[in-house]
């Protein structure tokens, strides 16, 4: 058996890796595991750091600390604290997330946390990491909606609701039509929701398949 063989023997079957990409990915799995960090916030924000030098999300913060000519060397940080400081190659971070197509090793998936999905959770029960949420709440405050490009320049209309029930409230972002489909006062059922991090505040992101749903319409602020 060839030498190039036996490295592949046991490698999971995913998108084609370089080794140094396999193993920058096989790395950041098992930091997204174990803190429960949603992988395209980590991936987006890799891509910031590359751009900005610096950016952060949630409690972490990621900064390059040198740039080479095929890799970057980021330091990855919680609360101040080091977590990780290790070269992922540029390739990477010049397509879409690599890791929705990335199987982690067993040594990763040993790590996991044991993260149950709840189908009718109260706020107060969130963990990071946790999907396909199917939650209640009331509509307390919607921002003001504003344009904004997306990453690939289509321009896009958001704004974000802030929800609440009887234990607490978290903001959930609302994208193009969705705005229209709620106003403050409204009782709704959010479907196929995730619980994700961005700028240091909590949120609820509806996932493909997922949608809101208007169960109690606030009469109040309907238009005749």
């Amino acid at each position: 058996m060839s030498k190039k063989m036996s490295r592949e023997r046991g490698r999971p079957r995913s998108r084609h890796f370089t080794n140094d990409g396999f193993t920058a990915l096989d790395y950041l799995s098992t930091i997204i595991i174990k803190y429960g960090i949603d992988s395209k916030d980590l991936f987006n924000c890799l891509l910031e750091a590359f751009e900005n030098q610096e950016s952060e999300f949630g409690d972490f913060a990621i900064q390059v600390r040198k740039e080479k000519k095929e890799t970057v060397i980021f330091l990855i940080t919680k609360n101040a604290k080091v977590v990780a400081q290790l070269p992922i190659p540029k390739q990477l971070l010049k397509g879409p997330n690599p890791f929705k197509d990335f199987v982690p090793t067993q040594k990763a998936r040993r790590i996991m946390p044991e993260i149950s999905e709840n189908e009718h959770p109260q706020i107060k029960d969130l963990k990071f990491g946790m999907k396909q949420i199917n939650l209640e709440a009331r509509v307390v405050d919607i921002s003001q909606p504003k344009n904004v490009f997306s990453r690939v320049g289509k321009l896009i209309r958001v704004a974000s609701a802030t929800i609440s029930d009887e234990t607490g409230s978290i903001q959930l972002p609302l994208w193009n039509q969705q705005i229209q489909t709620v106003t403050i006062g409204d009782l709704i059922k959010v479907e196929n929701a995730r619980y994700v991090t961005y700028r240091g505040k909590a949120q609820l992101r509806i996932g493909m398949g997922g949608q809101i749903i208007v169960i109690e319409k606030n009469q109040s602020t309907d238009i005749v």
